[in-house]
């Protein structure tokens, strides 16, 4: 996933109407090394279900309520500290518990002890909650982590393994449901499978271009939407028949670089393209211009997004720039 440096940023979104065409209103909000943040890589955002933001950076797990900032680090001595200071993901299961993937390893964070129970050596690059769990994307595997018997069940993509030179090429970029037993492995240059996780089996979907996949969203009219780097937008059928390609010839896209999407279904259940803050709708899908390229998103409302957390009127925004906002 393309990285970029810079200030972590809060985009509140305080006025929108998506269907009638009026303007939206922005207020910034940043939160930067300058006010205490860890590292300014934001690799990772998650607002828990107690209103709380985790910032995960290259040198630390940054913890915000609103006015203060406490920051976990590594210790070698501590086995229950982070394993690593480079976070990569951050989730919360529907019991409440917040995971942390870092390079060195995956960890639950025990908020009663203020510690990190140690429980995958793998690095975690995406997670969707599920009945009875969480399924986890790595490279090359989707674990399955059950609650009542506290064991992970895993998958491989490629049962054969992989050499060093394309072990990136199955890394599980996004996972996304699509019923009550199947969902949609999205991986980094080998297309998109199903997993049905009752029985963990897996079978190949379709294939997509041969280069990194930056967005996916399942948005509410069926439509798959993704995006690879400098090919603009790709829209695919359930079956997996492409129905277009849109690219900055073709569309309203002003480049081909559209780093991720968001299915909003306020909005003729057509994605926002997170790109380049400059609101526009074109070929019947919305378009959000960040003028200032994005590392990662979490979108907040109480419809569907590609992020299920629910709290109405807000975008997370962790942005990347080299000399601040």
């Amino acid at each position: 996933m393309y990285r970029l440096f810079g200030i972590f940023a809060i985009l509140t979104l305080l006025c929108i109407s998506s269907t009638s065409g009026h303007d939206i209103n922005y207020q910034f909000t940043s939160i930067s090394v300058a006010e205490g943040l860890s590292q300014s890589t934001a690799q990772s955002i998650l607002l828990d279900k107690k209103g709380k933001l985790w910032i995960g950076t290259k040198n630390g797990l940054n913890f915000y309520t609103g006015q203060n900032l406490k920051i976990f680090k590594s210790h070698p001595n501590d086995r229950y500290s982070l394993p690593s200071n480079h976070i990569i993901h951050l989730t919360q299961d529907s019991l409440n518990d917040i995971w942390i993937s870092t390079r060195q390893g995956m960890v639950r964070y025990d908020e009663t002890h203020g510690n990190f129970i140690p429980f995958n050596h793998d690095i975690i690059y995406s997670s969707l909650c599920i009945n009875g769990g969480v399924l986890f994307g790595s490279e090359n595997r989707i674990y399955k982590y059950d609650y009542q018997k506290r064991s992970f069940k895993a998958v491989c993509i490629n049962p054969k393994g992989a050499t060093d030179s394309d072990i990136t090429k199955y890394r599980v970029q996004r996972i996304i449901a699509v019923s009550q037993k199947e969902v949609l492995i999205v991986t980094r240059r080998d297309g998109i499978y199903i997993l049905n996780y009752p029985n963990m089996q897996l079978k190949r979907f379709f294939s997509c271009p041969n280069n990194i996949l930056q967005g996916a969203c399942l948005a509410s009219n069926g439509y798959i939407y993704l995006s690879f780097w400098g090919q603009g937008l790709f829209c695919y059928e359930k079956t997996g028949k492409l129905i277009k390609q849109y690219t900055s010839n073709n569309s309203g896209l002003t480049n081909n670089y559209v780093l991720d999407i968001i299915s909003h279904s306020c909005c003729c259940s057509h994605p926002y393209l997170i790109y380049s803050v400059v609101i526009n709708r074109t070929d019947n899908f919305f378009l959000v211009q960040l003028k200032k390229k994005i590392n990662a998103v979490i979108l907040i409302n109480d419809s569907e997004y590609f992020v299920s957390i629910h709290c109405q009127g807000y975008l997370f925004v962790a942005v990347g720039y080299d000399r601040g906002l």
